[in-house]
């Protein structure tokens, strides 16, 4: 490939982009318009992309200590 070619490539691309990317923002952009009329919320792309980071440790701990503090603000007794 010359480097004609490949300035060629990167200017059609810099137009429109192809590859997985791009095909995953159009699949999110069809899930999010067939969701939004169902939802009261408002529906937005980035929930209707696909997510490959691996999930968060949950955090057992803080979350105890939140819904006791929550459970004292409001009146009741935590054991």
């Amino acid at each position: 490939m010359s480097a004609t070619e490949y300035n060629e490539w990167i200017a059609d691309y810099q137009i429109e982009p192809w590859g997985d990317l791009r095909e995953d923002l159009r699949i999110a952009t069809v899930v999010q318009s067939s969701l939004a009329p169902h939802s009261k919320e408002n529906v937005k792309l980035k929930d209707c992309m696909l997510n490959f980071e691996p999930p968060k440790e949950f955090d057992w701990k803080a979350t105890s200590d939140l819904l006791k503090s929550r459970t004292i603000a409001l009146g009741g007794k935590v054991k």
